[in-house]
Protein backbone atom coordinates (compact mmCIF):
# COMPACT_ATOMS: atom_id res chain seq x y z
CA UNK A 1 0.00 0.00 0.00
CA UNK A 2 1.13 3.48 -0.81
CA UNK A 3 1.86 5.85 1.40
CA UNK A 4 -0.36 9.45 0.75
CA UNK A 5 1.65 12.20 -0.28
CA UNK A 6 3.39 14.47 2.48
CA UNK A 7 1.39 17.68 2.71
CA UNK A 8 3.73 20.26 2.54
CA UNK A 9 1.73 23.19 4.37
CA UNK A 10 1.54 21.91 7.79
CA UNK A 11 5.17 19.72 7.28
CA UNK A 12 7.21 23.03 6.90
CA UNK A 13 7.46 26.48 7.66
CA UNK A 14 6.97 28.30 4.36
CA UNK A 15 7.12 32.16 4.42
CA UNK A 16 4.29 34.31 4.66
CA UNK A 17 2.69 35.44 1.20
CA UNK A 18 3.90 32.20 -0.36
CA UNK A 19 1.25 30.18 0.49
CA UNK A 20 -1.41 32.88 0.94
CA UNK A 21 -2.04 32.78 4.55
CA UNK A 22 -1.74 36.11 6.00
CA UNK A 23 0.93 37.38 8.59
CA UNK A 24 -0.89 38.21 11.59
CA UNK A 25 -1.13 41.97 12.51
CA UNK A 26 0.70 43.18 15.25
CA UNK A 27 -0.93 46.60 15.39
CA UNK A 28 -4.55 47.31 15.45
CA UNK A 29 -3.39 51.08 13.74
CA UNK A 30 -0.49 52.72 12.82
CA UNK A 31 0.14 56.93 12.09
CA UNK A 32 3.16 58.66 11.59
CA UNK A 33 3.16 61.62 13.18
CA UNK A 34 5.43 64.92 13.58
CA UNK A 35 6.78 65.51 17.14
CA UNK A 36 9.04 68.79 16.66
CA UNK A 37 9.08 69.38 20.61
CA UNK A 38 11.77 65.99 20.74
CA UNK A 39 14.44 67.29 18.09
CA UNK A 40 17.75 66.83 19.92
CA UNK A 41 16.32 64.78 22.78
CA UNK A 42 17.92 61.34 21.04
CA UNK A 43 14.67 59.44 21.75
CA UNK A 44 14.64 56.63 19.31
CA UNK A 45 11.85 55.02 20.59
CA UNK A 46 9.00 54.91 23.47
CA UNK A 47 6.03 53.18 24.59
CA UNK A 48 2.86 54.82 25.99
CA UNK A 49 -0.70 54.18 27.47
CA UNK A 50 -3.67 55.61 26.44
CA UNK A 51 -6.11 54.94 28.90
CA UNK A 52 -10.08 55.04 28.17
CA UNK A 53 -9.87 58.41 30.27
CA UNK A 54 -7.45 60.07 32.09
CA UNK A 55 -3.99 61.19 31.09
CA UNK A 56 -1.42 59.76 28.36
CA UNK A 57 1.19 58.36 30.10
CA UNK A 58 4.80 57.49 28.64
CA UNK A 59 6.51 54.03 30.01
CA UNK A 60 9.17 52.82 31.72
CA UNK A 61 10.17 56.63 32.67
CA UNK A 62 10.64 57.83 28.92
CA UNK A 63 10.27 61.72 29.14
CA UNK A 64 8.10 63.10 26.66
CA UNK A 65 6.61 66.20 26.83
CA UNK A 66 2.53 65.86 27.62
CA UNK A 67 2.13 67.85 24.61
CA UNK A 68 3.90 65.20 22.19
CA UNK A 69 1.53 62.38 23.83
CA UNK A 70 -1.37 63.71 23.39
CA UNK A 71 -0.71 64.49 19.45
CA UNK A 72 -0.09 61.11 19.31
CA UNK A 73 -3.34 60.01 21.28
CA UNK A 74 -5.39 62.45 19.28
CA UNK A 75 -3.87 61.15 15.41
CA UNK A 76 -4.23 57.22 16.53
CA UNK A 77 -7.95 58.19 18.29
CA UNK A 78 -9.09 58.80 14.48
CA UNK A 79 -8.35 55.41 13.60
CA UNK A 80 -8.40 52.98 17.28
CA UNK A 81 -10.84 53.18 20.23
CA UNK A 82 -9.48 53.59 23.58
CA UNK A 83 -8.00 52.16 25.81
CA UNK A 84 -4.97 51.11 24.11
CA UNK A 85 -1.21 51.01 24.10
CA UNK A 86 1.40 52.33 21.48
CA UNK A 87 4.82 52.29 20.28
CA UNK A 88 6.52 54.93 19.17
CA UNK A 89 9.77 54.47 16.63
CA UNK A 90 11.71 57.48 15.33
CA UNK A 91 11.57 57.34 11.75
CA UNK A 92 13.42 60.21 10.26
CA UNK A 93 13.93 64.01 11.64
CA UNK A 94 11.22 64.92 13.65
CA UNK A 95 8.51 62.03 12.32
CA UNK A 96 7.81 59.41 14.84
CA UNK A 97 6.05 56.09 13.42
CA UNK A 98 3.54 54.85 16.11
CA UNK A 99 1.89 51.57 16.32
CA UNK A 100 -0.94 51.23 18.93
CA UNK A 101 -3.01 47.87 19.87
CA UNK A 102 -6.16 47.91 21.83
CA UNK A 103 -6.18 46.83 25.69
CA UNK A 104 -8.53 44.48 26.97
CA UNK A 105 -9.88 46.10 30.34
CA UNK A 106 -12.28 44.31 32.81
CA UNK A 107 -13.95 45.59 35.68
CA UNK A 108 -11.59 47.10 38.64
CA UNK A 109 -11.03 45.57 41.98
CA UNK A 110 -9.67 45.75 45.61
CA UNK A 111 -7.10 43.85 46.63
CA UNK A 112 -5.49 43.70 50.24
CA UNK A 113 -3.61 46.98 50.67
CA UNK A 114 0.57 47.32 50.21
CA UNK A 115 0.93 44.48 48.14
CA UNK A 116 4.86 44.64 46.52
CA UNK A 117 3.33 44.13 43.11
CA UNK A 118 1.87 45.39 39.46
CA UNK A 119 0.68 42.94 38.03
CA UNK A 120 -0.98 39.20 40.39
CA UNK A 121 -2.21 35.73 38.32
CA UNK A 122 -4.18 33.11 38.82
CA UNK A 123 -4.61 30.23 36.05
CA UNK A 124 -6.50 26.86 36.27
CA UNK A 125 -5.47 23.84 33.85
CA UNK A 126 -8.35 22.00 32.63
CA UNK A 127 -6.52 19.10 35.07
CA UNK A 128 -7.20 21.42 37.97
CA UNK A 129 -3.81 22.50 38.22
CA UNK A 130 -3.46 25.60 40.02
CA UNK A 131 -0.26 28.46 39.30
CA UNK A 132 0.54 31.40 40.76
CA UNK A 133 2.47 34.26 39.19
CA UNK A 134 3.46 37.53 40.53
CA UNK A 135 4.99 40.30 38.06
CA UNK A 136 5.74 37.31 35.39
CA UNK A 137 7.62 35.10 38.37
CA UNK A 138 6.00 32.11 40.04
CA UNK A 139 5.34 32.93 43.16
CA UNK A 140 8.10 31.73 45.86
CA UNK A 141 6.59 29.25 48.98
CA UNK A 142 7.75 32.05 51.45
CA UNK A 143 5.78 34.80 49.73
CA UNK A 144 2.22 32.60 49.45
CA UNK A 145 0.95 34.00 52.79
CA UNK A 146 1.41 37.35 51.54
CA UNK A 147 -0.45 37.43 48.11
CA UNK A 148 -3.25 34.00 49.39
CA UNK A 149 -6.05 36.67 49.57
CA UNK A 150 -5.43 38.45 46.59
CA UNK A 151 -4.88 35.17 44.65
CA UNK A 152 -7.97 33.78 46.54
CA UNK A 153 -10.50 36.63 45.23
CA UNK A 154 -8.19 36.03 41.41
CA UNK A 155 -9.48 32.36 41.50
CA UNK A 156 -12.66 33.12 42.68
CA UNK A 157 -13.76 35.35 39.91
CA UNK A 158 -12.22 33.42 37.60
CA UNK A 159 -14.22 30.02 38.60
CA UNK A 160 -17.34 32.67 38.30
CA UNK A 161 -16.52 32.67 34.37
CA UNK A 162 -14.93 29.39 33.54
CA UNK A 163 -13.89 26.01 34.68
CA UNK A 164 -10.21 26.73 33.46
CA UNK A 165 -8.63 29.87 33.18
CA UNK A 166 -6.51 32.77 33.70
CA UNK A 167 -7.70 35.53 35.69
CA UNK A 168 -4.50 38.97 36.16
CA UNK A 169 -5.04 42.29 37.90
CA UNK A 170 -3.16 44.87 37.24
CA UNK A 171 -2.25 47.90 39.14
CA UNK A 172 -4.33 51.01 38.87
CA UNK A 173 -4.18 54.63 39.98
CA UNK A 174 -5.72 55.20 43.63
CA UNK A 175 -4.33 51.35 44.50
CA UNK A 176 -7.02 49.60 42.65
CA UNK A 177 -6.59 46.68 40.14
CA UNK A 178 -7.51 46.37 36.83
CA UNK A 179 -8.90 42.68 36.73
CA UNK A 180 -9.17 40.09 33.32
CA UNK A 181 -10.55 36.82 33.08
CA UNK A 182 -9.86 34.48 30.44
CA UNK A 183 -10.97 30.76 29.04
CA UNK A 184 -7.84 28.56 28.51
Amino acid sequence: MREPPEDNLYSRNLPTGVTGIPRLAEWDAVVLVELPELAGEGLAEFELDVPADGPVAARAGARVPSEALERIAAELDTRIDRPYEARAVLSDGNRYTVGARTVRQGETIDLPPGLPASSIEVARAPDGERQTWVDGEPVEPADEELYASALELLERHGEEQFESFVARADKADGGRWNLTVDPL
